[in-house]
């Protein structure tokens, strides 16, 4: 059974706060994970229009500080977007035609 990405993020938030190995815990509410998930497709769009090249889903991951790292990685390079409250941040680097492509910006 292939999971979601919403479901990745609660088992991994699951995971975290079950560990015991930081007495920090992820208390990331459903609403934010809905308003998070929202940026994944307009982050692809971002990089497609930038660099041309499709980004597959991202490998997701919930910080300690209650915001959600979104990460990519691809042949041509990686990307990192991570959503907090106040919106999202990203930057990457990707080859193509044999130059690099740096991506740096936010979106909100």
């Amino acid at each position: 059974m292939v999971k979601t990405l919403r479901e990745i993020i609660e088992d991994k938030i699951e995971e975290a706060n079950g560990s015991g190995e930081t007495e920090l815990k992820v208390n990331i509410e459903n609403s934010f994970i809905d308003r998070a998930l929202l940026y994944v497709p307009r982050m692809m769009k971002e990089a497609l229009d930038k660099t041309g090249i499709t980004m597959e889903e991202p490998s997701p991951c919930p910080c300690g500080d209650n915001s959600i790292d979104f990460y990519w990685k691809t042949v041509d390079g990686e990307l990192l977007l991570n959503v907090g409250e106040n919106g999202a941040s990203y930057y990457g680097d990707f080859k193509k035609d044999g130059r690099t492509i740096k991506l740096k910006g936010e979106l909100n």
